[in-house]
């Protein structure tokens, strides 16, 4: 256990450990469809977003707002922010848009990733507040970040 604690110190060094280690092995099976995510396609994901939030301009300690829902893509954007060193915030899709406007306006995030499906909740919020955030749009299914402008 030592051992993989040195070797593993960091989220992103532990991805790359388990990619190598367990490869093709399963990591994510979702019963709703015949699809298996392994170690090694987790692990390409994982880095595939981190590199797109490093484009957007999202560094180390910045915070990235996760407002998902329980789908295989959650793990991508949870890994890949804390990967390339920025605090994943996670957020209960469940919450009112009051709820929301509040947890948005003090946890100070940089960027909000959400499913489609959240986008009248997130203009709910926008009102609220005066102001918007930069949104990342993650598809269910899907393996990259979609990024909108603020309006």
């Amino acid at each position: 256990m030592n051992n993989l604690l040195e070797k593993c110190n960091t989220i992103g060094a532990l991805v790359d450990f388990q990619a190598k280690k367990y490869g093709d092995k399963p990591y994510i099976i979702v019963p709703d469809g015949p699809r298996v995510v392994t170690y090694q396609q987790l692990g390409e994901r994982i880095n595939r977003i981190a590199g797109s939030l490093r484009q957007q301009g999202i560094g180390k300690g910045d915070k990235v707002s996760i407002l998902l829902p329980n789908i295989p893509e959650y793990t991508y954007i949870f890994f890949g922010a804390m990967k390339m060193g920025a605090v994943a915030n996670t957020i209960n899709i469940h919450l009112q848009a009051s709820e929301l406007q509040y947890i948005l306006e003090h946890a100070e995030s940089k960027l909000v990733v959400a499913s489609p499906d959240l986008l009248p909740l997130l203009q709910e919020v926008w009102q609220l507040r005066g102001k918007t955030l930069p949104v990342a749009i993650l598809n269910k299914g899907d393996e990259d970040l979609h990024f909108q402008q603020p309006h």
